[in-house]
């Protein structure tokens, strides 16, 4: 449970001051003086020969670069995640949290526009069970934001109506 005072509610948590690339792995630093080190291998990028990891660098947004064809993007809560084991059991708290509320909102504007689960399973070619799991906040949406468009567009919403329903 969170009390508030926890490291990820300060600014300086999360936003990056420096990355160095240091025996196979990336070193950085935030902004409120912590420094971490990651093994390449353990941020699961694809392998891929191209890529600049001694050329790293923070783009304007805070979040590591790694030159390449393409670029690779990182931001500062994977560092986190992988290296602060509270901080990603609440990460992973608030997927859970959001999951619940996502599909609570897709319910009720279902339900506003007077359509029956099994229509909208139909009408957006997806089964009704997918469809009950997204509702109860089963399923993880961010993994398949097509599936969210069906249902939306099957109901004529766009995604950001999902975001004003509260």
């Amino acid at each position: 449970m969170n009390t508030g005072n926890e490291p990820w509610f300060d600014s300086g948590y999360l936003k990056l001051r420096t990355v160095r690339f240091v025996n196979g792995g990336l070193v950085v630093q935030f902004d409120n003086g912590d420094t971490v080190g990651v093994s390449v291998s353990d941020l699961n990028l694809p392998r891929h020969p191209d890529l600049g990891w001694n050329k790293a660098y923070l783009n304007e947004d805070g979040s590591v670069i790694i030159p390449g064809n393409p670029n690779f993007e990182i931001p500062g809560l994977t560092f986190r995640m992988l290296t602060d084991d509270a901080f990603a059991k609440h990460m992973q708290e608030q997927a859970v949290l959001q999951r619940k509320i996502v599909g609570a909102r897709i319910r009720r504007m279902r339900e506003r526009k007077n359509l029956t689960a099994e229509e909208v399973a139909v009408g957006a070619d997806i089964s009704l069970s997918e469809l009950e799991k997204i509702e109860n906040g089963e399923s993880n949406l961010a993994d398949n934001i097509g599936l969210l468009m069906l249902i939306l567009n099957y109901m004529g919403y766009a995604p950001a109506d999902l975001v004003k329903e509260q």
